[in-house]
């Protein structure tokens, strides 16, 4: 029970927040300009793959167009050349 003096953290989660893929912020990158994740195939080397980013929330940015349910990246993009 809450009572007077008592504190609570809350968090406010945007409605659209759990709509389509999101991916943790630190996993997109630059690529001449352009925002980017690293997908990976098999073993072979990890491909920048152009993304359209939406809304950010809690570290995690959502994936407007650019990539596919179950595709494998990384977490954490490359520093750009």
């Amino acid at each position: 029970d809450m009572l007077p003096g008592m504190q609570v953290k809350v968090s406010v989660v945007p409605a659209d927040a759990d709509a389509g893929l999101s991916v943790p912020a630190s996993a997109i990158g630059k690529r001449d300009g352009q925002d980017v994740v690293y997908v990976v195939e098999g073993k072979g080397k990890p491909r920048p793959v152009a993304i359209e980013p939406g809304k950010a929330h809690a570290g995690r940015v959502s994936i407007l167009k650019g990539l596919e349910v179950g595709q494998t990246i990384l977490r954490d993009a490359p520093k750009e050349d």
